[in-house]
């Protein structure tokens, strides 16, 4: 979005860039924590650039469910191990597939969220406020967010009952699937038939055009 001068306009566009790094290049790899580097621009300029390391924890918790009361205990946790590379990979995939759908032509979902949630807790400009850390606080909440929902989404697929055989997890959780794909696409082929009978049409009328403009000698 620009104004009368052409410019981006502060106030309705924004950009907020996030790279989350790194994603093991293969399983030999061993990782327990990934990065997620960001940077508000325009409208979300209220956002530093921020570094976030996001150090997942394997935790053990004792839940007590009485009615409509839900209570729970934290028992143990222990940090990712060389065995947990492809859990913590799925997590750092989702954190990427969010970095990187939320933005779109002209603003972000997560920049709209954290602008939202700031401008409704000042009375004042977020302006007057550049550079509070306040706001890359909300803004590393969010990534935090992001991971506990990706890691309560895969438990809450691996709790089904009737998901696995004798509800018994295996070791290995690949399957091989078998199928056909099927690919569609739109454009021109040059060496098609309707190739010329498409351009023919054009070509007479720029041929008529020219000649209008620049008749030939002695006509």
């Amino acid at each position: 979005m620009v104004d009368a001068s052409g410019n981006a306009s502060l106030s309705g566009s924004g950009f907020l860039p996030s790279v989350v790094c790194p994603g093991p290049a293969n399983f030999n790899q061993t990782f327990t924590s990934f990065m997620i580097i960001s940077q508000g621009f325009y409208k979300y300029r209220f956002l530093d650039a921020s570094v976030c390391e996001v150090t997942p924890l394997l935790t053990t918790v004792r839940a007590n469910y009485s009615n409509d009361l839900i209570s729970s205990e934290v028992i143990s946790f222990t940090p990712f191990g060389p065995e947990n590379v492809k859990l913590l990979s799925f997590i750092a995939g989702m954190a990427k597939f969010q970095s990187i759908n939320s933005q779109g032509l002209m603003s972000s979902a997560i920049g709209d969220t954290l602008y939202s949630i700031y401008s409704s807790t000042t009375n004042t400009s977020i302006d007057d406020n550049l550079g509070n850390q306040m706001q890359v606080y909300k803004e590393l909440e969010y990534w935090r967010g992001v991971v506990e929902f990706s890691a309560t989404y895969l438990r809450s697929g691996f709790m089904v009952v009737g998901s696995f055989t004798d509800n018994i997890i295996p070791d290995d959780l690949i399957s091989p699937v078998n199928g056909t794909m099927y690919i569609s696409t739109i454009g021109w082929n040059r060496r098609s038939a309707t190739y010329l009978l498409a351009i023919l049409p054009i070509t007479i009328t720029i041929i008529i055009i020219l000649s209008l403009w620049h008749p030939l000698p002695g006509v």
